[in-house]
């Protein structure tokens, strides 16, 4: 317990953009964020990533926990840590019979503090229990 984390999830890129573009425009939003700044130790990050496996049913409950867990690949490695993330995805998801989601992204994306050098890629794996 302790990290927080706001996921929006779209179809397309250029949706995320889209609403990326709305909230950095957006005074209540930023105001938010800044009063919240203090709650927090370090800087908000974002992490944009493409879903490589998996897929959670909309009409399906709410899940009300998810677990995560997230790698950086290291140099060069990024294709097979992304390979093994699938293979991890699949099988825990064949296992457990709960859909597993493989999102492969850059982190961060923005951050709220000064610019610095880019981050390397990260691979997360977000296992969410259906409510059946």
């Amino acid at each position: 317990m302790g990290a927080s984390r706001l996921v929006d999830v779209r179809r397309r890129p250029r949706a995320l953009e889209q609403a990326d573009d709305k909230l950095a425009t957006s005074d209540s939003f930023n105001d938010l964020t800044d009063r919240g700044a203090e709650l927090f130790v370090g800087p908000l990050s974002d992490m944009v990533g493409q879903v490589v496996v998996g897929e959670v049913d909309p009409s399906a409950p709410r899940p009300n926990y998810v677990t995560v867990a997230q790698a950086v690949a290291a140099n060069g490695k990024l294709r097979a840590a992304s390979d093994g993330g699938v293979e991890i995805a699949e099988a825990a998801s064949r296992i457990t019979g709960h859909p597993t989601i493989f999102v492969v992204g850059q982190q961060p994306a923005r951050t709220a503090a000064a610019p610095g050098p880019p981050a390397p890629p990260t691979s997360a794996r977000s296992s969410v229990p259906s409510r059946r």
